[in-house]
């Protein structure tokens, strides 16, 4: 009996033993081997070692780096391709992707970085018009201080060799040279502000998962005609506050700035101009707007601008570019001081209307009294200028929100995914 415990103590400690190895192995292959980093992982890594404890945030993060570490080992010799080459590119990007990944940013990006032949490059594969269009678009540039110098875009479609399969109104399947990978979407309609978070003249325009880890309601003003972001504290939150007084609240980790109104919410009005000339995952919410959303009226009474030339298409996405180019709802400051900050704060202290105060804290450096002026003029001569406002005229505003009652009444199907 004592011999038979002692065999199976041994086969214990062998499996024991050989599982440790593996999962040194993984971590190795994740850590040292792997040549592309995706965001899904780090922002498992940032739950796991910024929030509040959570099981499924050191499960997730724990199953990411060990199919990391696997990809990242099977491909340790394997040549990287040359930057001009994009199908090549994509071909490794794609190659490094386990079978199953989850899109946490709202917009519909899955965002990566890699080292090929000692260059760092950043990107992503956007996936907002896989269901609409049967097109998904693959892009890469060199990041450098004050943004990137060269930009690679692939635009990637059954006609040029991409399977895309919509499995279930929630996840999208992309197959490419016989390997599959299932990309899980981000659900914003799924979630809605508190009523005790809207006032009276505000409406959710939706539920915003930024890239930094933060989540966030967009807010539109239709009294002020302004947006602005709002934090969604039901979601846990990477990271801490620190209170600098005035109101100011700043995140260490992703220097997000929030002004804490004594309406009772806290919203977004800054972010490190660092962090916006590196286009980083820390340079603010405007480029992760819900890709459902109908923004075109919203749009052409906070931004003027989007009803010149050739206009917008209702998600927001500028018809006369050569390229996708969608409009960024970016209602905050980039700062490189705190004391700016504090200067905002002080000057909306004595605003006692508080949609007046948020539209005043967030408002963009460029949108003053000269830049207004211009567009004024540039819309009287389009003759698109109402004469009383000076802004859009009212007619194409009543037109657009006619397109958004029929788009919100027909464009949703079951899982809350646009058709």
């Amino acid at each position: 009996m004592i011999r038979k415990h002692y065999r199976f103590a041994k086969l214990v400690t062998g499996a024991a033993s050989i599982l440790s190895l593996a999962i040194s192995l993984c971590i190795y292959g994740h850590t040292s081997a792997s040549r592309v980093q995706f965001l899904e992982v780090e922002q498992y890594r940032l739950d796991v070692s910024d929030g509040p404890f959570r099981l499924d945030s050191l499960t997730n993060y724990g199953v990411a780096v060990l199919r990391s570490g696997v990809i990242g080992l099977r491909g340790l010799g394997e040549e990287t391709p040359g930057l001009e080459d994009k199908e090549a590119v994509f071909s490794f990007i794609f190659s490094q992707l386990p079978s199953s990944v989850n899109v946490l940013p709202t917009e519909g990006f899955y965002y990566y970085s890699a080292f090929l032949n000692g260059q760092e490059i950043r990107g992503n594969i956007r996936l907002a018009d896989a269901f609409s269009k049967q097109e998904v678009s693959f892009a890469y540039f060199i990041p450098e201080q004050g943004g990137a110098t060269q930009t690679w875009v692939l635009d990637l479609s059954p006609e040029t060799g991409l399977e895309i399969q919509s499995t279930d109104g929630r996840s999208v399947a992309l197959s490419w040279k016989g390997k599959s990978v299932r990309f899980n979407l981000p659900d914003g309609t799924q979630y809605e502000p508190d009523e005790a978070t809207l006032l009276e003249e505000e409406r959710s325009v939706g539920r915003i998962f930024d890239e930094s880890g933060i989540a966030f309601f967009l807010l539109f003003n239709e009294e002020t005609r302004s947006f602005y972001n709002v934090l969604d504290e039901d979601s846990p939150f990477p990271g801490e506050l620190v209170d600098h007084g005035d109101g100011l609240l700043v995140c260490p980790r992703s220097s997000f700035a929030f002004y804490d109104d004594p309406a009772g919410r806290k919203i977004l009005i800054g972010v490190h101009l660092r962090n916006v000339e590196e286009n980083n995952f820390f340079d603010g919410p405007g480029d992760q707007v819900p890709y459902q959303a109908f923004l075109k009226d919203t749009l052409y009474m906070a931004y003027p601008q989007t009803a010149l030339a050739s206009g917008i298409d209702e998600h927001g996405v500028y018809l006369d570019k050569a390229q996708w180019v969608r409009v960024a709802i970016c209602p905050f400051h980039r700062y490189v001081e705190l004391n700016s900050l504090h200067e905002r704060i002080t000057k909306v202290a004595s605003l006692t209307d508080p949609g007046q105060r948020a539209t005043e804290v967030t408002r963009e450096w460029w949108n003053n009294a000269s830049w207004r002026g211009r567009i004024r003029e540039k819309l009287r001569v389009e003759g698109k200028q109402d004469p009383s406002t000076g802004l859009v005229s009212e007619s194409l505003i009543e037109l657009a929100v006619k397109d958004r009652m029929i788009f919100e009444s027909e464009r949703l199907t079951p899982n809350g995914m646009a058709h």
